[in-house]
């Protein structure tokens, strides 16, 4: 993963790849150590949740806890390894932005 100028522009340094699906995005942190997950899913009164009319796409964001070995690709499939951090978010951009913001708090 190569950094991007326009994307250090902007205060990351590596670019987004797609994952394994419609709305589902992999976004290296700029520690170089750390991995997020950028993904839409469904929430609302069908899955449990009270005070919503009805169901709706959200995006969410999960940091990867499993171990990053060279070479070996990881499993996009297994959700084992996948921390949920935040949730409930209008859009990518706000998910981009909740990286952003835990990357920092993580660094203070």
């Amino acid at each position: 993963m190569q950094p991007d100028r326009a994307q250090q522009e902007q205060g990351r340094k590596y670019r987004m790849t797609k994952g394994a699906g419609a709305g589902d995005w992999i976004l290296p942190g700029n520690d170089g150590k750390t991995l997020w997950r950028l993904m839409t899913y469904e929430d609302g009164p069908s899955h449990g949740v009270e005070g919503m009319e009805k169901d709706r796409l959200f995006w969410g964001v999960w940091k990867f806890i499993g171990r990053i070995e060279s070479g070996r690709a990881i499993d996009l499939a297994d959700f084992s390894n996948w921390d949920f951090w935040e949730g409930n978010l209008d859009s990518r951009a706000e998910a981009i932005a909740a990286v952003v913001k835990l990357s920092t708090e993580e660094e203070s």
